[in-house]
């Protein structure tokens, strides 16, 4: 449709439920790139229903065993413990 812009569009049709329901919801769709190909959604509860959430699956599945540590701050001790003779000028 926009070839060239990183426009996306999305055309739905809302049906409401007879039952509130916290089932994902699954349906076929056309994706349009440089070509159109079949697509099965999966809207689950987990990610508010929201489409595309295959990398917050891939993460949830492949989580590493060992997680970084990340710090933002310097503390007092870290500094104490690394001090050099060396000092720096402005």
């Amino acid at each position: 449709m926009f070839e060239f812009t990183g426009t996306n569009v999305c055309i739905c049709f809302f049906e409401t439920k007879s039952q509130p329901s916290q089932k994902p919801v699954v349906f076929q769709a056309l994706k349009t790139n440089r070509k159109t190909t079949q697509k099965e959604y999966h809207l689950l509860p987990r990610n508010f229903y929201r489409a595309c959430g295959e990398f917050d699956e891939y993460v949830l599945y492949f989580k590493s065993p060992n997680l970084l540590k990340i710090k933002f701050y310097l503390t007092i001790e870290e500094v104490a413990k690394n001090k050099r003779e060396r000092k720096l000028n402005f």
